[in-house]
């Protein structure tokens, strides 16, 4: 079973289950029974754990205590299920073991113990008595946080062995799978072409490795990378605070702009600068640093780095483009990015365009008052990139183009940016054929969809044929006057 991917109701259920064994067994007798589903009592402590787990979306919520009650419902449904099947008597005792000791290490591992104390028994058996003393002045006894520990372990184990068994169920179907790819292309074609940023969303998740790959693009698609140069006082940077640099942040700069004004190539300024921790401010491109302190081995077989499916993320494609999403970038960083695309007659669109002032909102100037506007079309210099944002271009001994521009924002700096990708406009060519990496990410997600929808049609029959007793009214007056929800 891929780790990452997990059915949304079940993600949740996992958090809930490891922070109910954490923190439940500090509960006293004003912890009552507060509903029971099947055979699962369903306590007061769980109702405010996932109260204080989700709190902070409690505002975005119209109905945030019948979402908490949805969450004990569908964690008893489910806890239910496992028992029906005996799960609990399939569960290794030994890895059971293994995995809460393992949470009891991650519990004790922000303890500090004195320095004289060297031997690795020694030192957990001092962070261990430490962790006690802290549990006995909260009121909770070792043994109950053990006992509790060890019962939301089990029920993590439960939860993921029952998905795996669900998931099991599912049988890759091809005709079926061409049947989706079709008719999602057809979908795509439709609501990408319309709204390229519901293709930038889709195309971020796919490179990021978190969602399947678009099966279709709209035209002028196209990435860049840069070189970030940031501001000193970055987060500080607004309308009424400007951006500055240091004197070797400077000096900086001026070996950049003299290395691109001099000659160099793109490969040798993306070596140099790009992907060196020592210029770049933006850390998705810098490199990873080697341990200075490991020794190399120049007779060992080089491991591989990742999954030789994994799309690569922005480091390896850079950021999505087109003219339709300026608004998605710093101001002034998609207006270079599409200058180097489009070309050097490129203007920002109207819509993107600030109007021109109103003549009475001018300031004063001593031109005649014939040279000012006196249409409601932006003035040029809002429609030229180069004379809004004061853009400079450079090209490489390789012919490749360059942009550097200044972002005068939160975050921003002195950008040098290049095209990294021109995206084939269309329908995503998916071959039938396992030796496609295309086709084995879209059959990849496939899967994993035809698992969940699986797995939520059987939650849905279980929850059909379960017992569900909850304490409404109790619920309800406790959420209104102790915690202000409704």
């Amino acid at each position: 079973m891929n780790k990452k991917v997990f059915v949304k109701l079940i993600a949740l259920l996992m958090a809930a289950a490891m922070l109910l064994g954490v923190c439940a067994c500090s509960a006293t007798d004003n912890n009552p029974t507060i509903g029971k589903i099947g055979k699962v009592k369903i306590k007061l402590s769980q109702y405010q754990q996932i109260y204080q787990q989700y709190s902070y979306y409690a505002k975005s919520m119209d109905d945030f205590n019948g979402f908490i009650k949805n969450q004990l419902i569908t964690y008893g449904v489910t806890l239910n299920k496992c028992y029906e099947l005996g799960l609990d008597k399939e569960i290794s005792q030994d890895e059971l073991q293994k995995n809460v000791d393992a949470k009891l290490d991650q519990a004790i591992a922000s303890y500090k113990v004195d320095a004289s104390i060297t031997d690795e028994a020694a030192i957990r058996e001092n962070k261990l008595e430490q962790f006690k003393a802290a549990l006995k002045k909260q009121g909770t006894s070792y043994k109950a946080y053990m006992k509790s520990l060890k019962q939301s372990e089990l029920e993590s184990m439960m939860m993921e062995m029952l998905q795996e068994k669900i998931y099991s169920e599912v049988q890759f179907d091809a005709s079926a799978f061409e049947k989706y790819i079709s008719e999602n292309t057809l979908s795509q074609r439709d609501s990408y072409g319309k709204d390229v940023s519901a293709f930038m969303t889709a195309y971020n998740s796919y490179i990021s490795g978190s969602g399947m790959i678009p099966l279709y693009t709209p035209n002028d698609m196209f990435t860049v990378k840069h070189l970030l140069v940031q501001y000193d006082n970055s987060d500080k940077v607004s309308d009424t605070v400007e951006g500055v640099f240091t004197d070797e942040q400077n000096k900086k700069l001026d070996e950049i702009r003299k290395a691109l004004e001099s000659g160099i190539s793109l490969d040798e300024f993306v070596d140099k600068y790009v992907t060196n921790g020592d210029y770049q401010s933006d850390t998705v491109f810098v490199s990873a640093t080697p341990d200075p302190s490991a020794t190399p081995n120049p007779d060992a077989t080089p491991e591989p780095t990742a999954d030789p499916d994994s799309p690569g993320g922005y480091k390896e494609h850079g950021y999505i483009m087109n003219e339709n999403l300026l608004s998605k970038y710093f101001d002034g960083f998609g207006a270079a990015a599409c200058l180097l695309f489009y070309g050097d007659d490129w203007k920002i669109p109207a819509e993107s365009a600030s109007p021109a002032p109103d003549a009475t909102d001018a300031p004063a100037t001593d031109a005649p008052a014939t040279d000012a506007p006196t249409t409601d079309k932006p003035a040029d210099n809002e429609t030229d990139p180069v004379k809004k944002y004061g853009i400079k271009i450079y090209t490489t001994t390789d012919g490749q183009k360059i942009a550097e521009v200044t972002t005068k924002t939160s975050g921003g700096g002195v950008h040098f940016i290049f095209i990294n990708e021109r995206l084939d406009a269309g329908d995503t060519v998916i071959k039938a054929e396992n030796d496609d990496a295309a086709y084995r990410n879209a059959k990849k997600f496939y899967i994993e969809k035809t698992e969940q929808d699986h797995y939520s049609e059987c939650f849905t029959e279980w929850k059909n044929n379960t017992k569900i007793r909850m304490n409404d009214k109790y619920i309800d007056t406790y959420a209104k006057q102790f915690l202000g929800i409704a």
